[in-house]
C-alpha cells in the first residue's frame, strides 16, 4: 500500500512537469508564429505600426543663459491617422512657427485647448486632406491641441520655452 502512494505521487509530479513542458513548447510555437507573421506582413508592403514620435527642437535646457538660446524655428506636425499627430510633442523657443499638415485621407482639425484672455480658442482650423495651417507662438507656455472630429483620438502638446 505504501508503494502505491509513492507511485501515485510520483505520477502526479511527472504529470505536472509534462504539462509545464507542453505549456512552454506551446508558448514558443505561438510566439514564433506571431513573429514570422509580422515579418511577412511587413514584407508584403503593409505599413509598420509606429507610435507617434516626440521631437524636442532647439529649446535650451532649463536655467540656460538666454544668450545661448537658439533662434525661432519651424516645426511640422502631421495628422497621419484617426489616432495620431506626429510628432505629438514638440519643444520650441518663443517666436517659433508650428505647421499642422494633413497627410491623411480624412478631414482633421488643429484645435487649441488653450484660450485667449477673452475666452476665445487660441486657434482652430479644419484641415482637409493636403491642407496646412500655421501658427506662431509668441509667448512661453505649454499649449495643448487636438482634433475635435468625433472618434478621432488625436492630441498633442507644444512646449514654448522663453
Amino acid at each position: 500500500m505504501f508503494l502505491n502512494v509513492i507511485a501515485s505521487s510520483e505520477s502526479k509530479v511527472i504529470s505536472k512537469i509534462l504539462i509545464g513542458v507542453l505549456g512552454v513548447v506551446f508558448l514558443v510555437i505561438a510566439g514564433g508564429i506571431v513573429f514570422f507573421t509580422s515579418i511577412q506582413t511587413q514584407q508584403a508592403g503593409q505599413p509598420k505600426l509606429e507610435l507617434p514620435k516626440q521631437v524636442f527642437n532647439n529649446a535650451p535646457p532649463i536655467g540656460a543663459d538666454p544668450a545661448d538660446m537658439l533662434p525661432p524655428t519651424t516645426v511640422v506636425i502631421k495628422a497621419v491617422s484617426k489616432s495620431a499627430f506626429t510628432p505629438s510633442f514638440v519643444n520650441v523657443p518663443v517666436g517659433s512657427t508650428v505647421i499642422w499638415e494633413n497627410v491623411d485621407k480624412e478631414i482633421h482639425t488643429a484645435t487649441s485647448k488653450n484660450f485667449t484672455a477673452d475666452g476665445i480658442l487660441l486657434f482652430h482650423r479644419q484641415l482637409n486632406p493636403g491642407d496646412k495651417f500655421e501658427f506662431k507662438f509668441d509667448k512661453p507656455g505649454t499649449y495643448y491641441f487636438d482634433c475635435v472630429i468625433a472618434f478621432h483620438e488625436m492630441s498633442g502638446t507644444i512646449k514654448v520655452s522663453p
